[in-house]
């Protein structure tokens, strides 16, 4: 029997989501969550006191491939195929140890080499593995994030990207809760790109008023990286989740973009393959500025959007006054 143990830095940072991802996609896998008190009736299916050892886990599932399980302590017996930490703000001291265990951190590169180890242990396929590295917050190739600030800003009658947001700009907060998730920022569309944003790469467009399309061809032109994150400079927080959950079909698709059902697709939070800039400017020769005119002619995923997640974008007045007060 296979085992991935997933840990954390602290609570809450997604072990429970990610171990629901990692079972659809290892095959005959079993979510194990460990915790203190008693199961709750409509709670985990599999969910057992901490201090319960690995051999009666075993005996209770010996017909699974693969156990994947939700702990830190479990660690101190076990030394599984696969074990998994999730990073985050304000770590518990004793997490540093179960990080040093780890073979895949989040925020962090993984080499092909683990990939193809990790894969060897699980006997999997090495393209199961790298998602599994996406899903979890690593990255097995670099990723560069292209923050689109070309608009007019015209319904917030000023520059969206530079509205106060605490003790930083919309557009800094933005570019700082992407660091850890990416290699490289690049402000693409704006002609000051420069002041809003000092210290990172700015691309003008090719040409101006042009939309978002525009923006998006620009920045994947001047990104040196295959897998790209693109992202409107008004979205005040990123939901890493969904961000995690899109880039994981970045091996099979060019584009990946998230949908709510009710308002629809949202291409301003995109994975989006370097080769797709070729498809952007066909479109822009042809007249098109558009952006979601690239589903029908890329290789695309549209990914729904789950437990609450929210795309929250400030284009007036009263939607920034909206988020500064909740």
């Amino acid at each position: 029997m296979k085992t991935v143990v997933i840990s954390g830095s602290r609570s809450n940072v997604g072990k429970t989501t990610l171990a629901r991802y990692l079972c659809g996609i290892i095959p005959d896998s079993i979510k194990i969550k460990l915790g203190h008190g008693e199961v709750k009736p409509d709670g985990e299916p599999h969910f057992y006191n901490t201090e319960i050892s690995y051999r009666d886990i075993l005996m209770n599932h010996s017909d699974a491939a693969c156990l994947i399980i939700e702990s830190n302590r479990i660690l101190r017996e076990l030394k599984p195929d696969c074990a998994i930490f999730l990073e985050a703000d304000n770590p518990k001291p004793s997490s540093a140890a179960t990080k040093e265990k780890a073979d895949i951190v989040s925020g962090t590169r993984i080499s092909p080499e683990k990939i193809e180890e990790i894969a060897g242990r699980l006997e999997i396929g090495k393209n199961i593995v790298r998602r599994m590295a996406w899903l979890s917050g690593a990255r097995p190739e670099p990723v560069t994030a292209v923050v689109l600030a070309g608009g007019k800003s015209s319904r917030m009658g000023r520059n969206k990207a530079l509205l106060p947001i605490g003790k930083k700009t919309l557009i800094s907060q933005l570019a700082d809760s992407l660091r850890p998730w990416v290699d490289e920022i690049i402000v693409s569309g704006s002609q000051d790109g420069g002041k809003l944003l000092p210290g990172v790469r700015h691309a003008r467009d090719f040409a101006v008023d042009a939309g978002p399309l525009m923006g998006l061809y620009t920045g994947l032109k001047y990104s040196s990286t295959r897998v790209n994150f693109v992202v409107a400079c008004d979205m005040p927080e990123i939901d890493l989740f969904l961000l995690r959950k899109q880039i994981s079909f970045v091996d099979e698709f060019e584009m990946v973009v998230p949908s709510d059902g009710a308002a629809g697709i949202e291409p301003l939070h995109g994975i989006y393959d370097r080769s797709v800039c070729g498809a952007a400017l066909e479109l822009l020769e042809s007249g098109e500025r558009r952006m979601k005119a690239l589903l029908t002619v890329c290789r695309s995923k549209i990914v729904e959007m789950e437990n609450g997640a929210v795309i929250r974008n400030l284009n007036s007045p009263d939607e920034y006054r909206t988020y500064r007060g909740s």
